[in-house]
């Protein structure tokens, strides 16, 4: 056989090796999402919904003036509560005046409260 003729059906061979496994590289398999199963404990909603309810005594209204004012108060001390938490995370020298500016947001907030329900400071 010919020199020529041997290298030609090399190359043809290569080439069609090559654009063989171009095309298996390319055309990977499509990779669908399989649903993870559930923890062998898992609650279901209901239950969880059940669980997780809002106590009966924050859906009870307020009707009387006296429960909406304890009402007022209880969410201007929470506030307050929950500002003097965030001054205890700053530094030193802003902890004094963080204090007392959450302080007097309290008591303004405590003032227009008892202005709103009529109570004299």
């Amino acid at each position: 056989m010919n020199i020529y003729f041997k290298t030609t059906v090399l190359h043809i061979v290569s080439s069609g090796l090559f654009v063989y496994s171009t095309m298996a590289y390319s055309q990977s398999p499509l990779s669908v999402p399989v649903p993870l199963a559930p923890p062998p404990n898992s609650q279901s909603l209901t239950e969880v919904q059940k669980r997780d309810h809002d106590p009966e005594r924050w859906t009870q209204e307020d009707i009387t003036l006296d429960e909406q004012f304890a009402t007022a108060k209880k969410e201007a001390m929470a506030a307050y509560q929950i500002a003097i938490d965030e001054c205890k995370h700053k530094q030193a020298g802003d902890t004094a005046q963080c204090l007392l500016q959450a302080r007097h947001e309290m008591e303004a907030d405590m003032a227009r409260i008892k202005a709103q329900f009529g109570i004299p400071n």
